[in-house]
């Protein structure tokens, strides 16, 4: 009986995660919808495929300031949870190691500028290089794996609320005609900051500034968490390779429907990553075979339902398309769908179940060959399919297909499940 009641309040202590960590994932899905409509409506939709270009090109920002801080410090910070000082030592590590990156990344978008400036490379825009740039920068510093390590992603809530309606409502007084398009990442940036700033705020009671610097530990904590970056990296790679390659064929608006698809599909997603997330606190604690097992059965029965929805729902979809230019969104979205089916158990499979037990590099190796695949996919049908959207949408479904055949693979080899 006793043993009952401790599970149920770890049950009930991962359910409050999930809810938390899903009100915060939703905002942060459901905003960008929220908002496409209005700027397709001011900017055009060639303006808004514009301003989603960027968007994209940003995620590498994103990925090299994070640097696989997400996923490695959120066990870390829970092993230290109730040892403050070692706590702030790796709050500490962490932040040195982001600012580094920051200056690096700094100079290379410099760069880029100036290459784009003397016509050495494709003309970039400065105002939303130089924009999304600092829009990345502010999301990458805000703690929020601090409190998902802690267990209080209950706290993390409201602050994203209160930056999204910032970011909206900032969006609505500046972004009114279509020669606001250079003035886009301001409304994100202002969002950005608010989120930092009450974050930064509820740390302080948490860590205290620490001056334990050791360049050792800060070498092994970049060398730790350079294993889950460099997966990452890959990751981010083919999703921005893929709107490239829809650019270059059908210019902005295609990247417009490409990027409708992805946020309705990123919505779609959300409680599976959601609960991989919230979980893997748990799973780093105590492992069980059977219950992974268990779960990831259960979460690909509710993507299978998840998909069959979006199959039933999209041959209405085209009659509340409210631009010309996004009736095709439906067929395309029908087709990305089926991505779900592999995502919602190789994201359980690689936060739950690899990561807890240490093996970033099959993490990482299993990105590959999702790499691989998409690669391989878009060679095959090249010259089989002229379709570029449709051609870049088979890509990544192929993709997480193949992230789910080889976290599987070496999830067996190692006895894991």
């Amino acid at each position: 009986m006793y043993l009952e009641k401790i599970d149920r309040l770890r049950r009930s202590k991962l359910a409050g995660s999930y809810l938390s960590l899903s009100s915060v994932t939703a905002l942060n899905v459901l905003f960008p919808l929220v908002l496409i409509p209005y700027l397709i409506h001011v900017l055009g939709i060639q303006g808004y495929g514009t301003l989603a270009f960027y968007q994209y090109l940003s995620q590498f920002v994103l990925v090299l300031l994070d640097f696989g801080f997400p996923l490695y410090a959120v066990p870390e910070v829970a092993r230290r949870g109730q040892d403050v000082r070692a706590l702030s030592c790796f709050v500490f590590q962490v932040y040195t190691i982001k600012i580094g990156l920051f200056g690096f990344v700094a100079f290379s978008v410099a760069i880029v500028l100036l290459l784009g400036k003397t016509g050495v490379v494709a003309s970039v825009s400065p105002e939303l290089t130089l924009g999304f740039f600092f829009v990345t920068t502010l999301n990458s510093f805000a703690p929020t794996w601090l409190f998902q390590g802690l267990e209080r992603n209950s706290e993390t809530v409201l602050p994203t609320l209160v930056a999204r309606i910032v970011t909206l409502l900032a969006t609505f007084a500046i972004i009114r005609k279509p020669s606001d398009l250079a003035a886009a990442p301001i409304p994100y940036m202002v969002g950005a900051l608010v989120l930092l700033f009450v974050l930064g705020w509820r740390t302080r009671k948490t860590v205290f500034i620490s001056n334990a610097w050791s360049l050792e530990n800060i070498r092994t904590t970049f060398n730790e968490s350079a294993q889950v970056f460099w997966s990452r990296l890959a990751v981010v790679g083919y999703v921005t390779i893929s709107p490239i390659l829809v650019s270059a064929a059908a210019g902005s608006v295609g990247v417009a429907v490409y990027n409708v698809c992805e946020k309705v599909i990123g919505v779609a997603r959300v409680p599976f990553d959601t609960f991989s997330v919230a979980a893997y606190a748990r799973f780093s604690r105590t492992y069980g075979k059977s219950e992974a097992r268990k779960f990831a059965k259960i979460l690909l029965g509710f993507a299978a339902v998840a998909v069959a929805i979006i199959w039933s729902v999209t041959p209405f979809a085209g009659k509340f398309m409210p631009v010309p230019g996004l009736l095709t969104v439906p067929f395309y979205l029908s087709v990305f769908s089926i991505a779900l089916l592999p995502i919602a158990v190789h994201g359980f499979l690689g936060t739950c179940v690899l990561l807890p037990n240490g093996r970033r590099i099959e993490l990482g190796k299993s990105v590959i060959v999702g790499l691989l695949c998409y690669l391989c996919t878009t060679a095959c049908f090249w010259h089989l399919v002229d379709d570029r959207i449709l051609l870049a949408i088979i890509s990544m479904v192929m993709v997480e297909f193949g992230v789910l055949a080889a976290r599987i693979f070496f999830s067996i080899k190692q006895k894991l499940i």
